[in-house]
């Protein structure tokens, strides 16, 4: 039986890492090793495989629109598609958390609570449709779950590296990725948006390390780390010993978003239909249309 299921382990990790889902370059053969030992577990109980997908959600205050729409459903289907693959081999199939980072955004990005609270309510609608597969657990509901511990590790994350941050090898790297989430509209000046860039980046970097030694995810550590990302975490860096993480930062997996040209995160654009296929608009199209 422990033969079979370890057989079957490895047909649902090939599945998850389908190069049709897949945003990079296969895992490494430790972070393999990781992934399958979470995949066994819920073989052996006949339960669904596990993922915990980070989901940013409503970085951008200039956006037409507050409420999530086809550019998430693009998303949806897709990983609903990944199921369906896990399906055919594995009844039980996948069962997938979404996390929109809502209370991050409310402080590193300005986002006002009534626009992420919309956020998170129709992307909840959404997911509703898709029978069980998907649960939204915002960031804002853990930080207030684990509120005795989740002010402290902020404070200690802002104090003890705040100002190294800037020398981080990839913080321009995420410097940038600021710009793609703010369109400044409001600001004039290259250098008050380059300001507001790297301040953003910076507390991005705070926060998430502060989540992290938090443990707000605990709950979820039989779950397999999921991004859409295509670059590794910055704030690992930071974190003394990520094999502690719950669940184990060291056990990722990164997939695409969906069909969506440039456009590299669901929340960062809107989609318009066109027949059955969803397309979306550019960044460039967005700035000049807003």
């Amino acid at each position: 039986m422990e033969k079979e299921n370890s057989g079957l382990s490895e047909k649902i990790y090939r599945v998850l890492t389908n190069k049709k889902f897949r945003a990079k370059a296969l895992p490494s053969e430790d972070t393999k090793n990781l992934i399958l030992e979470k995949i066994n577990r819920k073989v052996s109980e006949k339960l669904p495989i596990k993922l915990l997908l980070a989901w940013g959600g409503c970085k951008n205050p200039n956006l037409p629109t507050d409420s999530a729409e086809l550019c998430e459903r693009a998303t949806l289907d897709n990983l609903k598609s990944l199921n369906e693959e896990a399906v055919k081999i594995y009844k039980p199939g996948l069962k997938i958390y979404i996390c929109p980072g809502d209370g991050r955004v409310q402080n590193v990005n300005s986002i006002s609570k009534n626009k992420t609270e919309k956020y998170v309510k129709t992307l909840t609608d959404i997911v509703n449709e898709y029978n069980g597969l998907f649960s939204v657990i915002p960031a804002s509901v853990l930080y207030k779950k684990y509120s005795n511990d989740f002010p402290a590790f902020l404070k200690r994350a802002e104090q003890d590296f705040a100002d190294d941050i800037y020398s981080h090898p990839d913080f321009e790297k995420l410097v940038c990725n600021a710009g793609k989430n703010v369109f400044h509209k409001d600001l004039e000046s290259e250098k008050e948006i380059e300001e507001r860039n790297r301040n953003a980046a910076k507390n991005y970097i705070v926060y998430r390390v502060a989540e992290e030694n938090a443990e707000i995810f605990r709950e979820f550590d039989d779950c397999i780390r999921s991004f859409f990302i295509k670059y590794a975490p910055f704030y690992k860096k930071y974190i003394k010993d990520i094999s502690k993480t719950k669940p184990r930062l060291d056990c990722v997996l990164i997939f695409y978003t969906g069909k969506k040209g440039n456009i590299t995160q669901p929340w960062q654009a809107v989609g318009v239909k066109h027949g059955e296929e969803i397309l979306f608009l550019s960044q460039e199209r967005l700035k000049n249309s807003i």
